[in-house]
C-alpha cells in the first residue's frame, strides 16, 4: 500500500470521527430551542419543526449512517492491517493488533464507541416519530412535538457523552 493511503486509512477514523461528533454538536445546538419554545411560539415551533425534520431526516440519517460506519470500518481495516498488508486469518488480525500496540486499543475503542451510537436508534427514532406526526402538531404541551423533540435533545446529549465524544 502507498505511503499516503496508508496514512489517510490511519487518519480516516479520526476524521470520521471528528465529522460525526460536530454534526451531533450542531444538531444539539440547532434543535434545542424547539425542545422549549417560548409559550406563544409553540404553535409555530410545532408546525415548523415536524416541517423541518420531514425535510432534511433522510439526509441527516445517510450522513450519520455514512460517517459512522465509515469510522467503524476504517478502524476495523486498522486492525486488521499488518506490515503494510491485510492480516485476514484471526491469528494474523490478533497479532496485527499486538504489533500496533497503544494505536490498535485506541481504532478498537473508537470502534466500540462508535458502534454503540447505534444502541441508541430504538429511542432516537420513537422520538423522532413523535415529531414527525401530524396530529401532535396542535397537542397540549408535554405531548406535541417540541415535547419529543426536548426529549430527543436530553437523549442526544447522553448519546453524545457516552458514545460519540469517546469514540
Amino acid at each position: 500500500m502507498a505511503l499516503s493511503g496508508l496514512i489517510l486509512l490511519r487518519a480516516s477514523p479520526l476524521l470520521s470521527s471528528t465529522s460525526s461528533l460536530t454534526m451531533a454538536i450542531c444538531e444539539e445546538m440547532y434543535f434545542r430551542p424547539f425542545g422549549s419554545p417560548q409559550t406563544g411560539l409553540r404553535p409555530q415551533a410545532n408546525r415548523l419543526l415536524r416541517a423541518h425534520v420531514k425535510s432534511f431526516g433522510l439526509y441527516s440519517s445517510a450522513l450519520t449512517v455514512t460517517l459512522y460506519s465509515l469510522s467503524i470500518g476504517t478502524a476495523v481495516v486498522n486492525l486488521a492491517l499488518r506490515d503494510g498488508g491485510l492480516a485476514l486469518s484471526s491469528s494474523d488480525a490478533l497479532a496485527a493488533a499486538g504489533t500496533q500496540g497503544a494505536a490498535a486499543a485506541w481504532y478498537l475503542a473508537g470502534a466500540a464507541f462508535h458502534a454503540m451510537h447505534f444502541a441508541f436508534a430504538p429511542r432516537d427514532l420513537a422520538l423522532i416519530g413523535v415529531v414527525v406526526d401530524e396530529t401532535k402538531v396542535d397537542a397540549d404541551k408535554g405531548k406535541d412535538n417540541s415535547t419529543a423533540m426536548g426529549d430527543w435533545v436530553g437523549m442526544h446529549v447522553v448519546r453524545g457523552l457516552v458514545a460519540n465524544l469517546p469514540g
